[in-house]
């Protein structure tokens, strides 16, 4: 991105606030265990999610089931829209961590 190191600083503190709420105060080399346990959480819901996505189409493939077609599609859109934004959330707490093992530059 094309930002001064200001913009920056003020993204990074804006995604701590986000991501850490009440614990964005603490300082930034007792932030990063608690940014881990957060990605370790995205993980679990990214899993999850697939996991849902995937029995979702089994069951329309398979047709085992007498559900409307736009049932599935609407399911469908939902979590892959969930997806899409759990992995954005997963590379803000990625940055923020390298933010803060670089020092906070």
């Amino acid at each position: 991105m094309n930002e001064s190191p200001d913009q920056e600083i003020m993204r990074i503190k804006r995604y701590a606030r986000v991501y850490l709420r009440d614990d964005a105060t603490l300082p930034e080399q007792d932030q990063i265990p608690l940014l881990y346990k957060k990605l370790r959480n995205k993980w679990v819901q990214l899993a999850l999610n697939v996991v849902i996505i995937l029995f979702f189409s089994f069951i329309f493939f398979s047709e085992t089931t007498t559900l409307r077609p736009i049932f599935y599609y609407i399911v469908l859109g939902v979590f892959l829209i969930n997806v899409a934004l759990v992995y954005i959330q997963q590379r803000h707490i990625n940055e923020l961590i390298s933010f803060y093992k670089e020092g906070g530059r």
